[in-house]
């Protein structure tokens, strides 16, 4: 069962206009395409969206195209049935966007999962890429041992019971580790694009992710 999402972003915060790129079995990815000149594609990470660059898109925008996808299972997209939600299958996705709109001499801007699966894109065609803008994320392999330790807890069975069930990466983590305090508004926002179980599957894969996955 291909799941979407019925959640409208507020135009004071996410003042953008929505754009869908469709994939095989007529399942959506959502993205931002705004401004215009160097191509910066943004990449968010877990369990975020594109609403986590809204901020930079409204800055840059006058003298950069911002393009903001949000993955499978994340934000707007889709959760398409079939989809596995793996590291490989969404910079496979990532990529068909860049080839849908053909991005040339390109930015990619990465933070948190973003960084991997941006990384995995750069590489896929390095012909495109004018600069890499990396933050707050990790390159393979994850062999270190305090990131194996938390690859190890967050991949496990109560955990993920956890994200699927409770939210608790939106209700108890995100308000926990970002530096400026969130408005109620702004929490809302990450948290009715996970409304269910059912939407929170990707979430829940990635955290899983974090110890079986390779580049």
């Amino acid at each position: 069962m291909n799941v979407r999402i019925d959640f409208e972003p507020s135009a004071e915060l996410y003042p953008f206009r929505s754009r869908w790129l469709e994939l095989d079995g007529g399942s959506r990815v959502h993205y931002l395409d705004e401004g215009a000149g160097t191509p910066i594609l943004m990449c968010h990470g877990q369990p975020t969206w594109s609403f986590v660059y809204r901020k930079v898109i409204i800055r840059l925008r006058e003298r950069f195209r911002c393009i903001a996808m949000d993955l499978p299972g994340f934000g707007l997209s889709d959760r398409p049935d079939g989809y596995g939600y793996t590291p490989t299958e969404h910079a496979a996705t990532l990529t068909r966007l860049v080839e849908h709109l053909n991005l040339q001499e390109m930015v990619v801007m990465a933070q948190d999962w973003g960084g991997p699966i941006g990384m995995s894109v750069a590489s896929r065609a390095p012909e495109r890429i004018r600069g890499l803008v990396f933050m707050n994320t990790w390159y393979w392999p994850v062999d270190g041992i305090g990131e194996r330790l938390l690859a190890h807890v967050g991949s496990s069975a109560p955990v993920a019971a956890l994200i699927r069930h409770s939210n608790v990466f939106v209700d108890v983590l995100i308000p926990r580790l970002v530096s400026t305090r969130l408005t109620a508004m702004e929490l809302a926002h990450y948290r009715e694009v996970q409304p269910n179980s059912t939407a929170r599957v990707g979430v829940v894969e990635l955290a899983r992710q974090a110890r079986v996955a390779a580049p």
